[in-house]
């Protein structure tokens, strides 16, 4: 989340416009359904 802020307040962002950016650690660049959650003792 971080990173997102960071870049959105650097100079490098004044050529992003209307678009959406995703800051979800990565889920949306693999298929989280098909991971299995592990419980963790």
């Amino acid at each position: 989340m971080a990173a997102c802020c960071l870049f959105l307040a650097s100079d490098a962002s004044s050529i992003v416009t209307g678009t959406a950016l995703v800051a979800d650690g990565g889920g949306l660049a693999v298929d989280l359904p098909s991971i299995p959650l592990v419980d963790l003792p």
